[in-house]
């Protein structure tokens, strides 16, 4: 409900971001105290329940329910669960009912897995571009002892600014697909292209390709990633920091100011940084535009004043 709030109110990003909080909780709690169930019966205190596991990851799943069902369905089924148990005591099973009812599907297997079994997918994609075939092979590892089932959005980014979505359904600790392509320049590839998978992501891109997987998604969860693998060629992550600075969402103008002030900057970024100070709608970026022009460095000190 968080999520749909932001969403509502404040726009896809906002809820992106706060999806992004509540992943990260999730996995400080599994790092630092292990994984369990989210239907879990074996505590030792009742307030031992009301962890990241039972909101954070509990919130994650429901998302990725929504994300596979379509909002109709998803809205349809909460609909049908609330009326059909209303003031009784329920169990996660009634939901799976309500979903199936709803739908006409059996989800036995979904709610087996994300709400019986502990842990997340932790995953391992390559990529293998054929421009002469104009075929993309995707390749999708998983540990042998740790297999997840679930629907892979996989969303093709081409330069010219279109895009291509095909969903995967994985299954097995090894999967194999290969996608027919548009004839178009490949910019860059998402696997979770929907940015619906409560786990772990490892994706073999080159440093052009996270740059341009900030350029061309308009997705929050992409860009936040691409940010994380910040290009150690010193091209492409000013490249990479430009774009950032002007996006229209204040996330990332405050993610490129706070990431010039640990490098040496370009004099050409500094007159936008000053206007930021002054203009900018959000008084977080607003706040570190002037802590930068105070603290970084750049080629030509006289040019900030």
């Amino acid at each position: 409900a968080e999520y749909l709030w932001f969403e509502h109110k404040y726009g896809k990003d906002r809820a992106e971001y706060h999806r992004m909080n509540e992943m990260n909780g999730y996995f400080g709690q599994v790092f630092g105290a292990g994984a369990h169930p989210l239907i879990h019966y074996y505590y030792d205190d009742k307030g031992q329940m009301f962890d990241a596991h039972s909101y954070n990851k509990g919130g994650l799943v429901l998302h990725m329910l929504r994300n596979y069902v379509g909002d109709e369905a998803f809205f349809a089924s909460l609909n049908k669960y609330l009326t059909d148990n209303a003031f009784t005591a329920v169990e996660v099973d009634e939901l799976r009912l309500a979903f199936e009812d709803t739908t006409g599907e059996d989800l036995q297997w979904f709610f087996d897995q994300w709400f019986h079994k502990k842990g997340h997918p932790e995953v391992s994609v390559n990529y293998q571009l054929s421009n002469v075939d104009q075929q993309l092979e995707i390749s999708v590892f998983q540990e042998a002892s740790n297999v997840w089932a679930f629907p892979a959005d996989v969303v093709v980014y081409y330069t010219d600014g279109s895009s291509q979505k095909q969903r995967l359904m994985i299954r097995n600790d090894r999967e194999n697909f290969v996608l027919q392509l548009n004839n178009k320049a490949v910019g860059a590839v998402v696997f979770d292209g929907e940015s619906h998978i409560p786990g772990i992501i490892e994706e073999n891109k080159t440093e052009e390709q996270w740059f341009n997987t900030f350029k061309l998604s308009p997705l929050f969860s992409d860009k936040y990633k691409a940010c994380q693998m910040m290009a150690e060629d010193a091209i492409l992550r000013n490249d990479l920091v430009a774009l950032a600075l002007d996006d229209s969402y204040y996330f990332f103008r405050d993610f490129a100011i706070n990431a010039m002030m640990q490098n040496m900057v370009p004099a050409e970024f500094v007159q936008n940084i000053k206007t930021k100070s002054e203009k900018d709608e959000h008084s977080l970026v607003r706040e570190s535009a002037v802590r930068a022009l105070g603290s970084m460095e750049v080629a030509d000190k006289t040019s900030i004043y």
